[in-house]
């Protein structure tokens, strides 16, 4: 997609010179009786609508230049010659052409889903998954809200700048009721976490047979969690406040008043 672009005065000068080359071309054509009439636009005929015409570009324009977010977009200088203006064109759509896939190449992947796609499907399917927790089970549900609440924030709270933290936990809670573990999952991503969810069972002897040797174990599982989460920024906002912590307690100091500029200490004049 391209645009061409002249500024107010270029295009009201274009209008009214549009409007009386079809001015004169019609008169030849009366006069000959010969010939096929132009269309002649009110629009071109008046300055007042020339403008106007303009008024309505500009008023676009902002909404124009958002097209940019979605498809290759490109705005082209036409205040040159229409030689000049007509190579521009050309050389932005073979530039946006070799931006597109062919027919055949698209018609063989087309099935294939975008990212944004897979993401607003998993998105819906936790939004169900999360009401049928809360209406299917109630119970358990509440039950894995409290472990939460109790053992997993508290280590969040604590790892807050990590952006990282395990909890491993022996609860016969997720051995006796496997959707526990998916539960905590879904209400951690829900939260804007990403969690996942493993495994690890080990044998603990609890007796020996000492005619056979025969060793009778305990099977004991760990469920261990590991919840990752955004922090990029959060060391910068925390060194931006504490600045301008520092810059308000020397300000104080130097009797520094409202409205009275203040540099820090070692800067520029």
């Amino acid at each position: 997609v391209v645009m061409l672009y002249v500024d107010e005065e270029t295009s009201i000068k274009r209008q009214m010179e549009r409007a009386k080359v079809a001015s004169l071309h019609n008169k030849r054509v009366m006069d000959a009786g010969a010939g096929k009439l132009w269309e002649q636009r009110s629009t071109d005929m008046s300055i007042e609508k020339c403008k106007k015409r303009y008024d309505i570009f500009k008023t676009h324009y902002s909404a124009t230049m958002r097209l940019k977010q979605f498809f290759p977009f490109h705005l082209i200088d036409s205040m040159g010659s229409l030689d000049e203006t007509r190579e521009a064109i050309s050389m932005e759509l073979r530039y946006q052409s070799s931006l597109d896939l062919s027919e055949a190449t698209y018609s063989i992947i087309r099935h294939l889903p975008l990212s944004r796609e897979l993401a607003q499907n998993a998105r819906q399917q936790l939004v169900t998954r999360l009401d049928t927790h809360s209406s299917k089970d109630p119970i358990l549900f509440h039950k894995v809200v409290d472990i939460l609440r109790t053992e997993v924030i508290p280590i969040l709270n604590e790892s807050g700048m990590a952006g990282r933290v395990e909890y491993v936990s022996d609860l016969r809670l997720f051995n006796d009721q496997p959707r526990a573990a998916q539960m905590l999952l879904d209400i951690l991503t829900d939260r804007g976490f990403s969690a996942s969810h493993s495994t690890e069972v080990t044998y603990v002897p609890i007796s020996v047979d000492l005619a056979t040797g025969a060793i009778k174990n305990r099977r004991e599982t760990k469920h261990k969690f590991t919840v990752h989460w955004e922090t990029k920024g959060v060391r910068e906002m925390a060194k931006a406040i504490e600045i301008a912590t520092r810059m308000a307690e020397s300000a104080a100091k130097d009797g520094a008043r409202i409205s009275q500029s203040f540099l820090p200490p070692n800067s520029p004049e």
